[in-house]
């Protein structure tokens, strides 16, 4: 069957945790494993799938992993925004209207014209845009 998948990130800035890698016994941060994560999902769900980050903090933070979660999403033609609320409440507001948005939108577009069945899914694995 098909369904509608949505994430939402919400954070200060770019991922700060380090990874223990048991096998080489160097540090990495969480950033290559959640690109690829993002780019499994959206590479499976397409339009399926809606990625919304929200960069919650001061004009000077660094919201480029954010920035990239959402596009990363978009290569593959899912739903992927990026807000920087800056610590602003409407701007945070936004930010949750969006994921309603999105979702009612991809609803939309998975059922049929009367509205009443849901349109067939398959389950293909996209390629990036920029691949």
């Amino acid at each position: 069957g098909s369904c509608i998948l949505s994430l939402f990130f919400l954070s200060d800035g770019k991922p700060s945790d380090k990874i223990s890698m048991v096998m080489t016994d160097r540090k990495i941060t969480h950033i290559p494993l959640i690109q690829n994560r993002v780019n499994d999902l959206a590479s499976r769900f397409g339009r399926r799938l809606s990625v919304v980050t929200v960069g919650f903090g001061g004009p000077n933070e660094d919201f480029s992993v954010l920035e990239d979660i959402a596009n990363r999403a978009a290569q593959f033609d899912s739903n992927g925004r990026f807000y920087a609320a800056h610590l602003k409440v409407e701007a945070l507001g936004t930010a949750f209207a969006s994921v309603a948005t999105s979702l009612k939108q991809t609803r939309v577009e998975l059922t049929t014209t009367g509205g009443s069945s849901q349109r067939a899914v398959h389950d293909v694995r996209r390629r990036a845009k920029n691949a």
